[in-house]
């Protein structure tokens, strides 16, 4: 087995590895981002905002000449939800059967507020829908970002390649093949010196750390 050097690239293709296997996962999900034009939902989205944009003057909706008001192709939207971190943001784009003629006084650059008293059942549901899908990408990202940190920490005490894996051969799983490759050319073995076991010292949860590997690797064989 030929001896790798541990250098700072090697800790960086590590997680750079863990941050790819994130997003994989994340990415076997639909995200809804914006509304898709000509569903039930852009619909009572785009009236809602129409209500919300005219408030100060709802009777001149509709009633004023196109070229007196501002013909929107994208208008962001911020769905209050109790404090601001747990608000959405979306933009909501304009179509042919469904134009967003707002006031002359609209300004683009901010956030159109729809309150939750203003929620309709559709939109509430599209709303439970996001905040759970968020709270599931939030969930996987804190998972996969433990698991860079665990493994950065453990890189860090470890010299090679070599005593690292040979101490948790579970980090195999995270290192790119062109490592393992060099790892394993035949090689005068060298003479290495005893490391204090920084998987107990670093409380690195193994189980968690070959499963999620383990699983990225039969989704891309399928």
């Amino acid at each position: 087995m030929a001896y790798v050097r541990k250098t700072q690239t090697l800790v960086d293709d590590v997680a750079n590895t863990v941050n790819s296997m994130m997003q994989s996962e994340l990415s076997k999900r639909i995200e809804q981002t914006n509304f898709e034009i000509g569903t039930p939902l852009h619909d009572e989205v785009v009236k809602l905002v129409h209500k919300i944009e005219w408030q100060e003057a709802p009777e001149l909706m509709g009633k004023l000449p196109d070229s007196w008001c501002r013909d929107i192709s994208s208008a962001r939207l911020k769905f209050e939800n109790g404090d601001d971190y747990n608000s959405i943001r979306v933009d909501l784009e304009s179509s042919d059967n469904h134009r967003m003629l707002f006031p002359p006084s609209y300004d683009k650059w901010s956030d159109t507020v729809i309150k939750q008293s203003d929620w309709t059942p559709l939109i509430t549901k599209w709303i439970l829908d996001k905040q759970k899908q968020l709270a599931e990408n939030k969930e996987t990202r804190d998972m996969f970002g433990d698991i860079e940190s665990q493994l950065t920490k453990f890189l860090g005490r470890h010299a090679s390649l070599n005593s690292a894996i040979k101490e948790m051969p579970e980090l195999k799983l995270y290192v790119p093949d062109e490592y393992i490759r060099k790892l394993e050319q035949k090689s005068t073995p060298r003479t290495q010196s005893p490391v204090k076991s920084a998987v107990e010292d670093l409380d690195i949860d193994l189980d968690n750390i070959t499963r999620l590997a383990v699983a990225h690797r039969l989704t891309k064989e399928k």
